[in-house]
């Protein structure tokens, strides 16, 4: 057992220096790093080998397990304890961990007497390297080992990081020379916004305004809008590009394509091509090289055209600009620039329509009240 003295004194040469800590965030993907990959070189007392680890925590090691000293990353020593820990933000509930360790043996074998890793406040609680399915650790060269939390030895350990915090003590005859927490966190599904999707043209393209509703996950996604709005002006619903008989498909492009990234519908025209056809799209389908003559509707956004003027995350009024052009040019080089708009509004969810209604009741009241007394 240890003893308080050397308790104090393990704690002031462990805990004082807080280096080495490197967190990435990767989407729903945490990744924590302690150490540094240096192949075991120890590089002092103020350097990144004295990691981060939790001094009411290491206070219950030192009751719990046998009088080895406390040691940093990267000491080569026999009969030694390394105890870190890893701190990161545990969002909305942990689903999955993984620890990876470099490590390297400090004597004959590993793979014998107390030689494992122990985690949290049941130190008592050993999973001896051999219990994991690992190989002996050499004294030669370094060994790349990974612990899935959520099955070690066939207990899952992920309630242990729920709180963001995972404390890791390293057992007996090993050197450390970094260690890794990956951990993934449950990341919430927004709830769709139901909002009124509206195309319109400008002269002299001929098409109707139309409305839709459709639902988004965020009513800033540009890119998700215009493919919206685009599937609109093909469906029978909306324009009905996609039945007037003119082969029109819904197209993407984006890098390395083209700087942004927008959708468009691509028109086929064959000719002679109709006047009545003409009148709808506003100009002469004349104009390209072929017997197949092609267009384009661009429902185009900031990320592709940068046209702060037209930003659809803006409010109340949100929209994007939908341009023309003949297939293979850009939408500056077509007859007309901008054909029109394409943009989104809110829906009142129902409870906020019944507050409104409501309140439109409850003023109604009122004015008939005053207006009888003003009679009387």
């Amino acid at each position: 057992m240890f003893r308080s003295r050397a308790v104090t004194a393990k704690l002031a040469a462990v805990v004082a220096c807080f280096f080495g800590m490197s967190p990435t965030v990767i989407g729903g993907v945490s990744v924590i790093s302690l150490g540094d990959v240096d192949g075991g070189h120890y590089d002092g007392a103020a350097s990144v080998d004295h990691v981060p680890v939790d001094p009411d925590w290491l206070m219950e090691v030192a009751l719990n397990t046998p009088a080895d000293p406390m040691r940093p990353f990267d000491w080569a020593e026999i009969n030694q304890n390394i105890p870190f820990t890893f701190t990161f933000d545990a969002g909305e509930g942990i689903t999955g961990g993984i620890l990876t360790l470099g490590i390297r043996g400090t004597a004959a074998s590993t793979a014998v007497k107390g030689d494992g890793v122990t985690f949290g406040y049941n130190p008592t609680l050993l999973f001896k390297y051999s219990d994991l399915g690992w190989d002996p650790v050499s004294r030669d060269r370094m060994a790349v080992r990974s612990i899935d939390l959520s099955n070690a030895n066939g207990q899952n350990l992920l309630h242990l990081l729920q709180d963001g915090q995972l404390d890791v003590l390293v057992r007996d005859d090993t050197l450390v020379d970094y260690a890794r927490l990956t951990v993934t966190t449950a990341t919430p599904v927004p709830e769709p916004t139901l909002m009124l999707l509206t195309l319109e043209s400008y002269p002299p393209a001929q098409f109707p305004t139309v409305t839709a509703r459709i639902e988004v996950s965020d009513v800033d996604d540009q890119l998700e809008i215009s493919r919206q709005a685009a599937l609109l002006a093909m469906s029978p619903e909306g324009w009905n590009l996609e039945n007037l008989g003119l082969g029109t498909s819904l197209r993407y492009r984006g890098p390395s394509q083209w700087s942004g990234r927008f959708y468009f519908t691509d028109v086929l025209v064959s000719l002679p091509v109709s006047s009545e056809l003409e009148d709808v799209f506003g100009f002469v389908l004349t104009e390209t090289e072929g017997p197949n003559p092609g267009y384009a509707l661009f429902f185009h956004n900031d990320e592709w055209a940068e046209r702060r003027s037209h930003d659809i995350g803006e409010s109340p009024d949100n929209y994007g600009v939908i341009a023309g052009g003949t297939n293979g040019n850009t939408w500056h080089r077509c007859p007309v620039p901008n054909w029109g708009r394409f943009s989104v509004t809110p829906i009142p969810e129902p409870s906020t329509l019944i507050l409104l209604t409501t309140g439109v009741a409850g003023l109604l009241v009122l004015a008939r009240r005053r207006k009888k007394k003003q009679t009387a």
